[in-house]
């Protein structure tokens, strides 16, 4: 129970982990690929994979119809393996890649790459005796960093995301997700790595082993908060969400077997790693991994490699001899790496070849996957504040700091409809837009004088200022569509020098963006409740 309850939680780190970083138009799509990956991995292996490892072609089948009725813990571990390798790797490839490179990585994992690590890994094969001893803690995260490098790099970067010789984040409207994936991957890895990998009862945990789960992901924690301060001069969360993850993953893999100081040391020096490394990703190699699923599982692989290099005993046929195993070790590392990679763009070409591609059409990936491949209608939830099409940004306009006097004056306009700033027989419309940060303080000021109804709502848009640069993942981005809010008032009895002032004292700041007001005169309002007009119809007893 414990074993399928690790492997669920850590699945729904992944489903969570995705989700984050896609736009509302591809969700429905998303968890449906996942449920595909999810099938594809685990029955490919039960049906295929196992019996490979094991020397027997169809040994899953037979085992799973003879007598004795019982489960082979490497079937179960296996299949864990495959779903999770399958789940966390195709996290690169979101909103852009083809139903069917979803289900081919993960039976590809299922049948080839789970069972060649199984072999590989075993005592008597070569990667062991070359001094590579892993119970798969270096090998999971090493295939799912790899596999996410090469489907990200074969398929493309997501729309919008390099263009004009110049790198944009994407940035995500459900951030808020990534944050309850680490904190269910802070409950999942070191379950799946104890009781999956190292075949330990739930109550056979060691206490450094718990110590260490709870201290190396906070010590990340608060490096990347104080790197992203100092780096950035503002706290990027998901820099700071992925450097906590790297703690987890890194953490629970080497539990106990490393030295505590060491493990910390290598985790302070991680996090500025893991920065640069998601920084070169996206402005040198110009590889598309929203989750930063490559960065964070390769320095965690290479990081618990080194440790258990250092620190764990050495008790192969190589005997004491540590110089030949660590480089057996590295030599073995990048072996593996280059047969996952192998196998892996050799399945996308197949792929590729046997289907109509694996990117989505430049059409289906605009429109989202849930409305051009299921049908269904896109569901946006709001206008996003990014505006992926680049409005050229023009120059900050100066404003005079001299606070000024907002006033109704006459002009020369046949169609003006007031010209008397105190006039408060005419029944006037006000639009007022403005940002949201100073919708509170606007409503005091207006109902301070009286106003006692309004509406309000949330727009995106931009005026002079053409928006403003900001950051995210070290990335910069154009926030042409500023969020903004629309809070529009009917009035008769208030005057409109009265409305202008309680709005300057609200909003003015003498910088551009503080709002505009729109003043427009009402011919005709009617009370549908009781049919009175004009003025009667705003005034309630």
């Amino acid at each position: 129970m414990i074993m399928f309850t690790s492997l669920g939680v850590l699945v729904f780190a992944a489903i969570l982990s995705e989700a984050a970083f896609i736009s509302d138009k591809n969700k429905t799509s998303t968890l449906f690929q996942k449920l595909v990956v999810f099938m594809c991995a685990g029955i490919a292996y039960a049906l295929v994979g196992f019996g490979l490892s094991e020397g027997k072609l169809m040994l899953g089948i037979t085992s799973a119809f003879s007598e004795s009725g019982t489960i082979s813990a490497n079937l179960l571990q296996g299949v864990m393996v495959s779903v999770l390798i399958g789940m966390f790797a195709t996290n690169s490839i979101a909103e852009r890649a083809q139903n069917l490179v979803y289900g081919g990585l993960a039976l590809v994992v299922g049948i080839i790459i789970e069972p060649a690590l199984n072999i590989l890994l075993q005592p008597n094969a070569l990667l062991t005796k070359m001094g590579f001893l892993d119970n798969q803690t270096i090998s999971i995260q090493l295939a799912i960093a790899v596999i996410a490098f090469v489907s990200a790099n074969q398929i493309g970067a997501r729309l919008g995301k390099y263009q004009n010789d110049t790198v944009n984040a994407l940035p995500s409207s459900n951030l808020y997700l990534i944050i309850f994936s680490v904190l269910l991957s802070w409950i999942g890895w070191p379950l799946f790595v104890q009781i999956v990998l190292e075949q330990r009862e739930l109550a056979d945990l060691h206490t450094k082993f718990f110590f260490v789960i709870l201290l190396i992901p906070a010590i990340n924690f608060f490096v990347a908060l104080l790197i992203s301060k100092i780096h950035y001069h503002y706290v990027d969360v998901v820099l700071v969400m992925h450097a906590t993850s790297l703690g987890i993953i890194s953490s629970a893999s080497v539990g106990t077997q490393t030295n505590i100081v060491a493990l910390i040391a290598t985790n302070i020096l991680s996090v500025p790693l893991l920065f640069w490394f998601i920084e070169w990703l996206d402005k040198k190699a110009k590889i598309d991994d929203p989750s930063s699923i490559i960065a964070i599982f390769g320095i965690s692989s290479l990081q618990v490699l080194i440790l258990k290099m250092l620190f764990s005993n050495v008790s192969t046929s190589l005997g004491n001899n540590k110089l030949q195993w660590f480089i057996g070790s590295i030599v073995g590392y990048i072996l593996l790496a280059i047969f996952v990679s192998v196998i892996a763009y050799i399945s996308l070409k197949v792929i590729s070849y046997s289907s109509r591609g694996t990117r989505l059409s430049t059409m289906e990936e605009t429109v989202g996957k849930d409305s051009s491949i299921f049908h269904l209608p896109a569901n946006f939830q709001g206008l996003p504040a990014i505006n992926y099409s680049k409005v050229p940004v023009m120059e900050q306009v100066d404003v005079e700091q001299v606070k000024p006097t907002l006033t109704v004056e006459e002009q020369d306009n046949p169609n003006k409809q007031f010209t008397d700033s105190s006039n408060t027989s005419t029944i006037r419309k006000f639009e007022i837009l403005t940002n949201p940060n100073r919708f509170d303080r606007l409503v005091e000021e207006l109902n301070a004088i009286g106003v006692a109804g309004m509406n309000v709502s949330n727009v995106t848009g931009f005026g002079v200022q053409k928006g403003h640069s900001s950051y995210y993942r070290g990335l910069e981005v154009d926030t042409n569509f500023l969020p903004k809010i629309k809070l529009e008032v009917v009035v008769n009895t208030i005057s409109t020098t009265d409305m202008l002032q309680a709005i300057q004292r609200a909003l003015y700041t003498g910088h551009v963006g503080d709002g505009k007001v729109f003043i427009s005169t009402i011919n005709h309002v009617i009370r549908v409740s009781t049919g009175e007009h004009d003025s009667q119809a705003l005034e309630y007893e």
